[in-house]
């Protein structure tokens, strides 16, 4: 009883001991945050390549055979328009119109074709790190989608909802969000090898640790003087 006292003593004690450590050191890991703030927004500004998004809509809601289609009817097909966007006949077309000079599987990557919850309509959204392809290759997907809707379902054109327009400023990355995790990882890390130091160094550096870690009474202590 008298041991298991003894221990719960003792991890009282370091974790005190731990936490005044981490006091006294605190410029230390002020100092480890600062840093990780900067490494953070140098890496993203140097190293990451910025993305741009731009997004045009379609309504693919309307008429088959002269008949109108009920808006269960044009919900479901809209799953069918959907993996119609992404069939290489309307990625091609795309890919002629805006000029480019890439393949049907790197467009692919760049675009991304959804149906907003509780609507008839499809959107086209393209990622790229030039904001003026991404606003061309939207527009031009959507204006393929449409006919190839018209052509393949044999319904009247889907009409354009929004055209996309040239983004300002790129969705990824976040470097307000990168610098702060880059801070919270320095001092965090800084925190850690203090720590680990601490944890490390069995050395006897005053008569408490005598006392507490050998179990034996001081009986005279000699001070060090210090050389002015």
């Amino acid at each position: 009883m008298e041991e298991r006292t003894w221990e719960n003593e003792e991890t009282g004690i370091d974790l005190i001991e731990i936490l005044n450590l981490l006091l006294r050191k605190w410029w230390l890991i002020l100092l480890s945050l600062a840093v990780g703030v900067c490494a953070a927004f140098g890496y993203t500004k140097i190293c990451v390549t910025p993305l741009y998004q731009a997004s045009s809509m379609i309504y693919v809601l309307g008429t088959q055979g002269g008949e109108s289609i009920n808006i269960n009817l044009s919900r479901q097909l809209t799953s069918d328009f959907i993996t119609l966007s992404k069939s290489r006949p309307v990625i091609e077309d795309a890919i002629n119109r805006v000029n480019l000079d890439m393949t049907y599987e790197e467009v692919a990557g760049m675009i991304s074709v959804e149906n907003p919850t509780d609507t008839s309509m499809l959107k086209t959204t393209v990622t790229s790190a030039d904001p003026q392809l991404a606003k061309s290759l939207s527009n031009a997907m959507s204006d393929t989608l449409a006919e190839r809707i018209q052509e393949v379902m044999g319904k009247d054109k889907p009409s354009t909802v929004e055209k996309a327009i040239e983004p300002k400023y790129p969705v990824t990355p976040n470097t307000t969000k990168n610098m702060i995790v880059g801070g919270l990882l320095g001092a965090v890390l800084m925190m850690g090898i203090l720590v680990l130091l601490f944890l490390m160094d069995d050395r006897i550096k005053n008569q408490d640790d005598v006392e507490r870690y050998l179990q034996l009474n001081v009986l005279a202590s000699v001070p060090i003087e210090r050389k002015r």
